[in-house]
């Protein structure tokens, strides 16, 4: 249950409300783009991690706090985006300041730089973070970006008006069928790769258990990376499990 929403007064922009008619070869689609999530950030997004004092316009010092910087890459085969990020933590909202460049895009070689805000919610279990699109300013837990498009800034699905390719697939035909037993592949062939958590206390995740229902469906096989992880992690679970066992014998 949600009982507080940070307000963030929406910036002068074209209206998103229309929705231009576009044909087929036109359409956008999610499989086309780079999906950004405050996950990839990794842990503790917005602990401080320093101190320190700056300069106010009246001449006086006032305490500033250093936020978290790193980088990583959003993978989207055969092309990979590298983001470089330092977090914002004196202006309200807070705000993540970008810079990213496409490695297989000559027009982004330069790179691109972009601040995103961040919004907040009070929530039952705590306090749950998302992204306010830059365009709309409307609270949302992924930000896209157009691969290959070098005028593409992250923004909200709504806002760039990207499809999902599945949801115009007519399984009544046979066609159709074959198509949409192809976008699940691919689906999965994108998601799976890199699994973020395999066990979760002596148990498979949810996650985990899901992805492997979906190759069993369509009777495709794991990747060898993916089954070499999955052994690893099968041996340190017994290890661990029999280190208990010992401990209860004791």
């Amino acid at each position: 249950m949600i009982v507080e929403t940070q307000q963030l007064a929406p910036e002068v922009l074209p209206s998103t409300e229309e929705k231009p008619r576009r044909s087929m070869s036109e359409r956008i689609f999610t499989q086309d783009t780079f999906r950004l999530r405050l996950r990839d950030f990794g842990k503790e997004l917005l602990k401080p991690q320093g101190e320190g004092y700056g300069n106010c316009p009246h001449g006086e010092q006032s305490k500033s706090l250093t936020g978290k910087k790193g980088s990583f890459i959003l993978e989207k085969y055969p092309r990979e985006l590298k983001i470089s990020y330092a977090v914002n933590l004196n202006t309200n909202p807070d705000e993540i300041e970008l810079f990213f460049v496409e490695k297989d895009n000559s027009d982004l070689d330069r790179g691109t730089s972009q601040t995103i805000k961040l919004a907040y919610q009070e929530v039952t279990f705590g306090t749950m973070w998302r992204f306010y699109c830059p365009h709309c300013s409307k609270p949302c837990n992924i930000m896209f970006l157009i691969a290959g498009k070098s005028s593409s800034r992250f923004a909200c699905r709504k806002c760039l008006h990207i499809d999902y390719e599945i949801s115009f697939i007519n399984k009544n035909t046979l066609q159709g069928q074959y198509f949409y037993i192809f976008n699940r592949m691919f689906a999965i062939a994108d998601k799976c790769p890199k699994p973020k958590r395999i066990f979760y206390r002596n148990a498979l995740t949810k996650g985990y258990r899901r992805m492997t229902d979906q190759y069993d469906k369509y009777s495709l096989r794991l990747p060898e990376g993916l089954r070499r992880v999955i052994e690893i992690e099968l041996a340190l679970e017994y290890v661990k499990y029999q280190n208990t066992q010992n401990l209860q014998v004791i």
